[in-house]
């Protein structure tokens, strides 16, 4: 589960990795949206269907987080902070570590 709570925007649209840091920046709000639908679990307010719905969707985004590629060493440190924060299996953890050694080579970081 990620909680970021420090925003990665603005960024110029001139940034190559501007597609990631805008996803980081939606996998935050969706996380920080399922934290409070959860505060309101034993109020009448509670929408459970919208709550794991925002849930739901935060694990989606951050599955789409792993396949970005990065094109910068800010992109790939972004990145890497951003998969720390989630609550991956372990049994991602491989995929995961050769996806973010790829990106380490592409930039030419590895």
């Amino acid at each position: 589960m990620t909680h970021i709570h420090s925003s990665t925007s603005p960024l110029p649209s001139s940034n190559p990795d501007i597609a990631l840091f805008a996803l980081i920046d939606q996998v935050t709000a969706t996380w920080n949206e399922s934290l409070r639908l959860s505060r309101l679990e034993f109020t009448p307010a509670y929408d459970k269907g919208r709550h794991n719905a925002a849930t739901d969707e935060a694990c989606s985004l951050e599955r789409q987080l792993i396949t970005v590629e990065v094109k910068t060493g800010k992109g790939l440190a972004a990145k890497i902070r951003a998969i720390a924060a989630a609550d991956f299996d372990k049994a991602d953890m491989p995929e995961i570590f050769k996806r973010l050694a790829r990106d380490a080579e592409r930039i030419g970081a590895g």
